[in-house]
């Protein structure tokens, strides 16, 4: 997992049972059994499997921590997850292990990993971030709040923070950390991610065939392209200047696609995701509880970096209902108790 040493912030991606984190009948009121549900899933998350990560060079640098935007010194990780959960056959000649024991260590490396560990139905995919008392710590500066977004494909999904008060709180190691599972679409609701074995879909049927011309790089593209556009859409001050977020955005957009995604994903039938973290230092506030719920991925605005132009998100008009076929409907929703104030 990612973990970033010189603040004990700790990043990776869990998978659970679908059924038990997720519903199929997508409800926005507030009553004892939803709270309590959403408490039984976030639990369930928090303890969910961690998917084994393997770090992916850059530009040649094995090393596990980058640093980008050259002057600007900004950390970054790049990890390939899951491949436990993902197997990948080999050819048809190689499917079985060696019935001489001593020799499976051989064909265990022309296999891949277990074909038991393998993903058989579809599972919840969630996010997990641990902070610690550390990770409010900057060298001889004051402690700042934290700010976590979070992009799926490039989009925007999540925008929150945690202040810095709760570095002088008594607080357990896993009351500091955050998960996320989803896309918000409704006050309360969000879409959940899923991730599902090659061949199927999230309802676990099998999957039809989709024909189309778009590569592996292809993909990569658009994906770097919604980075860029989201960093775009963090505006800039009155001297023309982007906040750090959106610099970061921008150097992570410019990443070429890494060598190694041609031995993983299409070429076998599995296609790739790509999730984007960002931890920010600084000072925000929340608004009221006066303020509107949110009912889509929403920014957090700083009045320092004034909007140019409406930017319009690529989940406006997604119902609370799913439609049939709908590309970005896998069925399956999460309930949320307490949702976040705009």
């Amino acid at each position: 997992m990612p973990v970033h040493l010189g603040s004990r912030t700790k990043v990776h991606l869990v998978s659970a049972d679908l059924r038990s984190t997720t519903t199929d009948e997508p409800s926005n009121k507030k009553a004892p059994h939803v709270t309590e549900h959403v408490a039984d899933v976030e639990r369930t998350l928090k303890n969910g499997h961690v998917l084994r990560e393997s770090n992916i060079p850059l530009a040649g640098d094995s090393n596990p921590l980058h640093l980008l935007g050259g002057d600007d010194y900004m950390p970054f990780f790049f990890v390939r997850a899951g491949e436990d959960l993902r197997h990948v056959p080999a050819t048809r000649e190689a499917r079985a292990f060696h019935p001489d024991p001593t020799r499976n260590a051989i064909y265990a490396r022309i296999l891949g990993p277990d074909p038991a560990a393998a993903i058989k139905i579809p599972q919840s995919l969630a996010l997990r971030v641990e902070l610690s008392k550390q990770s409010f710590l900057k060298t001889d500066k004051p402690a700042d709040d934290i700010r976590i977004d979070v992009l799926f494909n490039g989009q925007l999904t999540h925008s929150t923070m945690w202040p810095r008060r709760f570095l002088h709180e008594e607080r357990k190691a896993d009351q500091l950390s955050s998960i996320f599972s989803g896309l918000r679409f409704h006050w309360m609701l969000e879409r959940a991610w899923v991730i599902v074995p090659p061949g199927q879909d999230p309802d676990g049927s099998r999957r039809r065939p989709v024909a189309s011309s778009d590569t592996l790089e292809d993909r990569w593209e658009k994906i770097q392209k919604e980075v860029l556009k989201e960093a775009s859409a963090r505006n800039l001050d009155k001297n023309g200047n982007r906040p750090v977020v959106a610099k970061y955005l921008m150097e992570v957009a410019k990443l070429a696609m890494p060598e190694e995604l041609k031995t993983w994903s299409e070429p076998r039938g599995q296609a790739f995701g790509v999730i984007d973290v960002v931890l920010s230092y600084g000072r925000g506030a929340k608004d009221t509880p006066a303020k509107t719920y949110l009912s889509e991925p929403t920014r957090m605005r700083s009045s320092k970096f004034k909007e140019k132009a409406e930017v319009k998100t690529a989940f406006e008009g997604i119902p609370i209902q799913p439609e049939v076929n709908a590309v970005r409907n896998t069925g399956r929703y999460n309930l949320r108790a307490s949702p976040d104030s705009d």
